[in-house]
Parts: C-alpha cells; structure tokens; sequence
C-alpha cells in the first residue's frame, strides 16, 4: 500500500492532532508523543551509521566586538538539552564562528543555499563542534562546526517537536497499519517501526512532498520534525509522524 493512500484514511484525525500538539508547550510535547505497539518495537532495527551529531542554528552572534571573538551563530545539538561546546564545556548552545563544508564538495549555489538555510535555522547539519583555523594562513584558531552532512528544510517553517531519521525498511503488508518505516531519534539511540509519516502539515509545497517520499526508499531516507500520533486500521494500531517539517539531503558534485 502507498505512502499517500496509508495517510488519506487519517488525514482529517491528523491535522486535528496536528493543532493541538502545535499548541502544547515545549516541555509537554514529549508527553504528547504516543507509545509504538509491541509489533512494532520487536522489529530489530540498527541506528544509522556515521559520526558527528546533527545540529541546528538558535541565533545569531549578534555581539559588538572584533571578530572572530564575535559572529557567527550559535548551534545546539537537536533532541539534547545541553550541547557539548569546542571548549569543553556544556551549554544550551555553543558558539560556532565558522561552518566547515569542505567535506562536502558543494558547488558555489548549493553553498549558497545551505548558507540561507543555515543562518536562518532552516537547515540540520551533522559534524563535529571543534576548535579550526581561521584560514589557511592564520596561526590561531576558532570555534567551528565541521560539517559531514547537509540538509535542507523544505517547508522552511518552525519544526515543533522531536527530530528522527526516516526511511523505508522495505515491510509490506496486506492490511493497515504496517509497521513499513524505520524511525531513528537524532543524537539518541533510540529506534523503532513505524506506520506511517504524513508531510503534509509541514507547509512545503507539493513538489517538495513529492520528493520526501521518494527519499525515504534512498539509502539515507530523510530527516524529519514532529510529533506522533496513533492511526487505527484493520491490523489495529500504528504510529505515525506529524512532521512541522521535513530536511532533504544536499550532496555536493565536487569530488
């Protein structure tokens, strides 16, 4: 069964949850989340590889002073209440002058994208918080984040809730819910099966929509913003994710 025809039979039960949840402060939001069933949490599932946490832009370092003591952004590891910052120290956000990408062989207009994105919050990065060279030629250092992977915001809105990897894990099923979708919780270890994700309440546009579901069958699936809900059908109850937004990969064409 489709992607899209698994979430019509919900959608209008959805967009109810959807608002409410929208409302829910952010500390009640964990408690909005619905339990999977137990069908669905036996399935063995592995984290996705890789190294580096995903992290998104608070704010801008708005400060008046000499740069790079000053400028840049501030970042906080995603679904963490405190970020392990380039000096060591933890906080809720931690300071990052630069942002590394030449790991990932970006051309001149997707750095340009991934620059918009990322200074205005609309975009997940995963690397390493460190301390890197200001240039090639200067002898000290700043606080940088080293990117390994890039993601877009596409519905360029606020993401409410949790942040997951979703992907499909190639379950198929002769009924409704079917547990077809992998859900991996960012920065945790936290995985297990879903029914379901609807994208539609994210405010992309269609095309946009189009393409998560074509990601989610890639090797890296998509990353996602959310909240859970519980869908009923005749093989009984299921998970899905409300996504406030959904992050598609960009991957550079440089060697």
């Amino acid at each position: 069964m489709s992607p899209s025809l698994k979430i019509s039979r919900s959608a209008l039960a959805a967009a109810s949850v959807f608002a409410a949840l929208c409302a829910l402060p952010a500390a009640s939001m964990a408690q909005a989340d619905a339990p999977a069933s137990s069908a669905q949490e036996a399935l063995p599932i592995v984290p996705p590889e890789g190294a580096g946490q995903y992290y998104i832009v608070t704010r801008a370092d708005r400060r008046q002073c000499v740069a790079p003591g000053c400028g840049g952004y501030y970042v906080k590891a995603v679904n963490q209440l405190l970020t392990l910052c380039a000096d060591g120290s933890k906080q809720y956000d931690c300071h990052a002058y630069k942002l590394d990408t030449l790991a990932l062989g970006l051309n001149e207009k997707q750095l340009e994208a991934l620059t918009k994105h990322y200074g205005s919050g609309k975009a997940l990065v995963r690397g390493e918080l460190t301390l890197v060279p200001l240039s090639d030629t200067a002898r000290f250092s700043v606080t940088g984040l080293i990117a390994s992977e890039a993601w877009l915001g596409q519905g360029l809105r606020k993401p409410v809730g949790s942040f997951y990897n979703v992907k499909d894990n190639g379950v198929r099923c002769i009924t409704y819910p079917c547990p077809s979708y992998n859900e991996h919780k960012l920065n945790t270890r936290q995985t297990r099966a879903i029914a379901g994700i609807d994208l539609t309440h994210s405010g992309a546009a269609q095309e946009r929509i189009d393409a998560g579901f074509q990601a989610l069958t890639s090797p890296g699936g998509l990353l996602a913003a959310g909240v859970h809900t519980v869908i009923t059908g005749p093989a009984g109850r299921g998970t899905q994710l409300l996504a406030s937004e959904f992050y598609l990969p960009l991957v550079g064409d440089k060697p």
